[in-house]
């Protein structure tokens, strides 16, 4: 991928990001189509990551560059007397067959003194950043391995009838129910094998209600798929992390999917200030210790988790759950057409 290439992906990937991040501002009161259109935006990156290096030979692209480093720096000659053709000598014939290193063109004096190629330093920084990042999700990896190697499997039969019937409610298998005392605060994680972690004796001190908000939420993540979304924004961000705009869109994305579940945790019939309230104790009792990168708490940062009790607590905030079949029909349309534009 030459620089042009990269140039004309950078621009039109932070024309689609950019398009996502302000419907998204502008649809606060529907989290479905928030969450909608940033997953859309993901993927229309993606397509045109892979269309761009082959629609290339197209006579108009959308930004038309043309630039190549390591092509010859011509110089124009200093001196007047270059740019006039002197009159034909048997003296000037003879030299002009034999140039010393004096009289050679300054074109191939450049040439000899090899510039730095700019499309190679941006390939070893692109490499580098990624690496990095790379690194950076396999410690993830790891030390989700071990929390999950260390903990125990919850024996609250009552408390599993629960879980099955939740996830039943919502359409999946029920995730497996963990204890660990590496474990600060309930977390989901897990794409092959998705579970449910909560810290060692955290079961016994909360009522029924509690219990039921708390499995709803991190079961509704798992039905919703924000863990496979979640793990796509981030390789996605790996690969092209030159992009500031993927990195704005983590925010909202979290944001939504968030909202989502717990509206999703009230229309189960859980009174929205009894789970605000939840929430809060949570965070407090447990000091809001975050979940390991590759998992989704139920407690968030503090300032989502703000918002998300403001929201919960507001009665004029009427938002749904659902996203409507025709936004559904559209948002599928637009990703569809993205490609096929592409490639036309």
């Amino acid at each position: 991928m030459n620089a042009s290439i990269l140039l004309v992906l950078l621009l039109q990937t932070s024309v689609v990001l950019g398009i996502a991040l302000v419907i998204a501002a502008m649809a606060k009161r529907s989290p479905s189509l928030r969450l909608a259109v940033l997953r859309v935006s993901l993927l229309a990156t993606v397509g045109l990551a892979i269309c761009l290096p082959l629609s290339s030979h197209r006579t108009s692209p959308l930004v038309p560059v043309e630039w190549n480093p390591a092509s010859t720096i011509r110089i124009p000659a200093a001196s007047k007397t270059a740019t006039t053709t002197p009159k034909s000598t048997p003296e000037t014939s003879v030299t002009s067959q034999n140039p010393t290193p004096a009289t050679l063109p300054t074109e191939i004096a450049v040439n000899e003194s090899h510039p730095l190629d700019i499309v190679q330093i941006v390939a070893v920084a692109w490499i580098l950043g990624s690496t990095a990042l790379a690194i950076h999700l396999v410690i993830g990896l790891v030390s989700l391995a071990a929390i999950r190697r260390n903990a125990r499997p919850a024996k609250f039969e009552s408390i599993l009838a629960r879980l099955a019937n939740t996830a039943r409610a919502q359409g999946i298998l029920p995730p497996e129910l963990l204890e660990s005392d590496r474990v600060g605060a309930p977390f989901v994680a897990g794409i092959v094998r998705p579970a449910i972690y909560l810290p060692t004796g955290w079961l016994e001190c909360q009522d029924a209600e509690t219990l039921d908000a708390i499995l709803f939420h991190e079961v509704s993540h798992i039905a919703n798929r924000d863990l496979r979304w979640s793990l796509f924004h981030r390789v996605l961000t790996i690969a092209f992390w030159f992009q500031p705009l993927l990195w704005l869109v983590k925010r909202p994305l979290i944001a939504a999917g968030e909202e989502l579940c717990d509206l999703r945790v009230v229309d189960s019939g859980i009174p929205s200030e009894r789970y605000a309230g939840c929430l809060l104790s949570l965070r407090e009792t447990r000091g809001g210790q975050p979940a390991p990168s590759l998992g989704i708490g139920a407690v968030s940062s503090k300032s989502l988790l703000a918002k998300r009790v403001e929201a919960l607590l507001d009665d004029r905030n009427v938002r749904t759950a659902k996203l409507s079949r025709r936004i559904t029909a559209l948002t599928r349309v637009g990703a569809i057409g993205v490609r096929v534009w592409r490639y036309g």
